[in-house]
């Protein structure tokens, strides 16, 4: 399976729960991607192929993209986040490339970042579990 560079491709802006990210439908070669970006992989439902619903480190099975962003993503002990309707917005602006997006969007510093993650959530609600993916009933 061919891989992209990441240092040389172009990405789609997307923004992914409520921040913005690179985005692009190709699978990335981990070892291209530049210093300070975070690589992540997204899933789509059997049932719906054109919108994302979960994301991982690494998407085997019903692969539809990657993202790339430079603030690290806070996983389920499972190694996954469940992907919203809401949570995955194309911006419609220019596409870019990886460090442009670095320049744009510098990664917080190490110290912040660690206390912006283990800060308790106020309001946090702990959905029902249910399957991956599964559609809205």
């Amino acid at each position: 399976m061919t891989r992209v560079d990441a240092g040389t491709e172009r990405f789609e802006q997307v923004e992914l729960f409520g921040k913005p990210v690179l985005f692009t439908e190709l699978r990335i070669d981990r070892d291209t991607v530049p210093d300070g970006l975070y690589l992540y992989e997204l899933r789509h439902a059997d049932v719906d192929w054109g919108e994302p619903c979960e994301l991982a480190r690494g998407i085997t099975v019903n692969f539809f993209g990657s993202i790339l962003t430079s603030d690290p993503l806070q996983l389920s002990p499972e190694g996954w986040l469940p992907i919203k309707d809401d949570d995955f917005d194309y911006t419609g602006d220019p596409a870019m490339t990886a460090r442009d997006y670095l320049t744009a969007h510098p990664p917080i510093d190490r110290d912040a970042r660690e206390k912006e993650q283990t800060a308790p959530q106020k309001n946090a609600v702990r959905s029902p579990k249910k399957k991956r993916c599964e559609p809205e009933r």
